[in-house]
């Protein structure tokens, strides 16, 4: 590869590299923060989800118990 005397047009051919890299930079840090905003909202839907199985699970088990208490008598 030969390199240009020509100052306009080394000066060109270092931008075009350095908005690629740039390009390239932002296109990461795009894809970190996505990552990072998918893993919250799985925690904030888990967060919500959560109480109400336990409570669905509670009374479930409570219901469960009371059927077979009313059986032994």
């Amino acid at each position: 590869m030969t390199f240009p005397y020509d100052i306009p047009i080394t000066l060109k051919i270092i931008g075009a590299l350095s908005a690629g890299l740039g390009s390239m930079l932002l296109a990461w840090r795009v894809k970190t923060i996505l990552k990072w905003v998918v893993y919250c909202l799985v925690v904030r839907s888990h967060i919500i989800i959560f109480p109400e199985v336990v409570l669905n699970s509670s009374k479930r088990t409570d219901s469960l118990s009371a059927c077979s208490k009313a059986g032994k008598h």
